[in-house]
């Protein structure tokens, strides 16, 4: 079967933009900003914060979810902009590059701003504090990767035999997707609901496996 040029372009967009929400951070109830600044805000007493550390705290969260608002907003126009661009009959190649490298770069924008924010967080908590934080996150993760480790149980020990902790045996089976389970695979999709829609259960933002760094590291 072969397709016409619309619809080929069309599959390109999808495409783009498939990649470019992976690459956005991902947000749960509160906002982009969420977490980690609503669980520092909720274990304010645990970590032993005054009140002075948390308003400085939420005043870098106000003013972070304003810029990333706007580079969410400029993000969303270039996505529309690359929609038009690709319905054409004859698409120009040159313009499309071009698309593509403009999202990319609010994309960039917008993780270092994610991380700037992290990093300013990061510098009103104590050495004491960072290490709570980073306990109470990984905790918070493995709540959250409970029920898809017990779904996935047989699949790790016939695929990831190797795999030490949920965190190592989840990372290997997202690396065989295509030879799981019908109820693995399953508890990895509605996981991937959860995120969409911002139902977290407990788990902190940001990816389980991802390099960024923590107000808590």
């Amino acid at each position: 079967m072969i397709r016409s040029k619309p619809a080929l372009m069309l599959a390109l967009l999808a495409f783009l933009i498939a990649g470019a929400a992976w690459a956005r951070p991902p947000h749960g109830p509160g906002g982009r900003h969420g977490p980690p600044a609503r669980m520092i805000e909720e274990h304010a007493e645990e970590l032993g914060l005054d009140q002075e550390t948390r308003e400085a705290i939420r005043e870098l969260v106000d003013e972070s979810r304003d810029q990333a608002e706007a580079l969410h907003a400029e993000l969303h126009e270039l996505r529309r902009g690359m929609h038009g661009l690709l319905s054409e009959d004859e698409p120009d190649p040159e313009a499309v590059m071009a698309q593509i490298d403009a999202m990319g770069a609010v994309e960039t924008q917008l993780h270092k701003h994610r991380v700037g924010t992290m990093l300013a967080i990061r510098a009103r908590l104590s050495p004491e504090q960072r290490q709570a934080l980073t306990q109470l996150r990984h905790e918070g993760r493995e709540r959250w990767l409970a029920p898809l480790d017990e779904a996935c149980a047989e699949d790790a020990e016939r695929l990831c035999d190797g795999a030490e902790g949920p965190f190592e045996r989840m990372h290997c089976l997202r690396q065989q997707q295509d030879a799981l389970s019908e109820g693995c695979s399953e508890a990895f999709l509605q996981r991937r609901r959860e995120k969409g829609r911002g139902d977290w259960g407990g788990r902190p933002a940001g990816p389980p496996f991802g390099s960024e760094p923590e107000p808590g590291q």
